[in-house]
């Protein structure tokens, strides 16, 4: 293969990421239009339910549960730790150092156990007791992570909550709040709009 001219460098690393997202988005945008519900349809509930969502719910069934579950959790770890990179390397997120924090997606039915050893975050066996807990639903984890809204409104509103360790808790709550989308890594960034527009755009459809 021929090589890149001089000076295209820099702008291939700003096009790659979005050119890396556009095949999902445009899989989970037709998806979203065309897929009959009864494909993943469990329940008269989840048949109301836009498709992208009930096939997310699918899919991370079958990565948490599945025979895939144990790749999965290496992409996740892996991915977690180039998308929170930058907290990583401040030790902004030391706090987790041989702690249990779940993450838990309500919509979505599924939970991670992540543990940060040696500076990179880990995601943990399935059976592991998680010490701090986060869960809401998976729209208002993204407006969260894209500053849509603060964690605080999102407590008052009862649709985030932290269960267990007061003081791992605490921690918790002031790295969100603290944390500025500018923090984390470009296609994060890129896949969080993707996503948000996606759920808008589901919501909008099943209304």
């Amino acid at each position: 293969m021929g090589r890149l001219a001089a000076g295209a460098g820099p702008a291939m690393t700003c096009v790659n990421p979005i050119i890396a997202g556009l095949p999902y988005v445009c899989v989970f945008r037709f998806l979203d239009v065309h897929m009959p519900k009864q494909m993943v349809q469990s329940s008269p509930a989840a048949a109301q339910q836009p498709a992208a969502l009930r096939l997310a719910r699918l899919l991370a069934g079958v990565t948490r549960n599945g025979p895939a579950a144990a790749w999965f959790d290496r992409l996740l770890a892996m991915l977690a730790n180039r998308v929170f990179a930058l907290p990583l390397a401040s030790g902004e997120l030391d706090f987790l150092s041989e702690r249990r924090l779940a993450v838990e997606f309500e919509d979505l039915a599924v939970c991670w156990v992540f543990s940060l050893h040696a500076g990179s975050l880990r995601v943990l066996d399935r059976r592991a007791r998680p010490e701090v807990s986060i869960r809401a639903r998976l729209a208002d984890f993204t407006a969260l992570a894209l500053r849509r809204v603060d964690a605080d409104s999102l407590f008052f509103q009862q649709r985030l909550a932290i269960d267990g360790d007061v003081a791992l808790g605490l921690m918790l709550k002031n790295f969100l709040d603290a944390l500025e989308l500018d923090q984390l890594a470009w296609p994060a960034k890129f896949a969080l709009l993707a996503g948000e527009r996606l759920l808008s755009d589901a919501r909008r459809t099943s209304a």
